[in-house]
C-alpha cells in the first residue's frame, strides 16, 4: 500500500499494528471506539472536517497513527494540519488512494482482522505529486503521449499504474481508454 505522510514531524510506528475503522467514520469528532483505537492505526475517510481534526481526535483516543482514505479518486497528496494542531500532534497521519482505502475498509467491514507494517519508499511523494499536477491535453493524440510517458515512469508501482488507468478512463471515456491505449 502506498501512502503519503502528513506535513508535520512524526515517526512511523514500528512493527505490525492492527487497523481499526474510526467511529464516526469521518473521524470528525471524539472516537466512540476509543478503546479499540488505542494503540492501533485508525482508518478514516476523507471529508467532513480538516485532516488535522481527524488526527487530533484519533490521537486523543490513543491511536498510533491515522490513515485517511481518499474518497475522490484523485492522486494522493500529503495531508496537513493547522500550525497550532501540528505543534501538538505526535502521531503520523497518512493519505492512501481511494482504491487502497476501499480495500482496507472492505476488509474491516467484512470483519477481518487487518494488521499492517508501515514502511516508507523514497521518492513516492514526488511520483504522486507529478500525477496530481499533470495537465492533461484535450486532444487524444497528445493525451496518448502523456499517458505513455507517465505509464513508463510509474511502471514499478502497481498502485500508481492502476490510478493512472482509472484517470485515463475518467478523462477519455470510450473503447480506446478501456484498453489503456489510444
Amino acid at each position: 500500500m502506498e501512502f503519503l505522510t502528513g506535513t508535520w514531524a512524526s515517526l512511523l510506528p514500528l512493527g505490525e499494528l492492527r487497523l481499526v475503522k474510526a467511529a464516526p467514520f469521518d473521524g470528525c469528532g471524539p472516537l466512540e471506539n476509543a478503546e479499540a483505537a488505542s494503540g492501533a492505526i485508525v482508518v478514516t475517510k476523507r471529508g467532513g472536517c480538516a485532516f488535522g481534526d481527524k488526527v487530533v481526535y484519533s490521537q486523543a483516543a490513543g491511536a498510533a497513527a491515522v490513515v485517511v482514505a481518499d474518497m475522490t479518486g484523485a492522486a494522493i497528496q500529503r495531508i496537513g494540519a493547522s500550525a497550532e494542531q501540528a505543534r501538538g500532534i505526535t502521531i503520523p497521519g497518512l493519505m492512501v488512494s481511494k482504491a487502497t482505502g476501499d480495500e482496507l475498509i472492505g476488509r474491516l467491514d467484512d470483519g477481518f482482522d487487518v494488521a499492517v507494517t508501515l514502511a516508507t519508499q523514497p521518492g513516492m511523494a514526488a511520483e504522486w505529486l507529478e500525477l496530481a499536477m499533470t495537465e492533461w491535453p484535450e486532444e487524444k493524440n497528445d493525451a496518448a503521449i502523456v499517458f505513455r510517458q507517465l505509464k513508463a515512469k510509474n511502471a514499478g508501482s502497481l498502485e500508481r499504474l492502476a490510478w493512472l488507468k482509472a484517470e485515463l478512463k475518467r478523462r477519455y471515456p470510450g473503447p480506446a481508454a478501456k484498453k489503456d491505449e489510444f
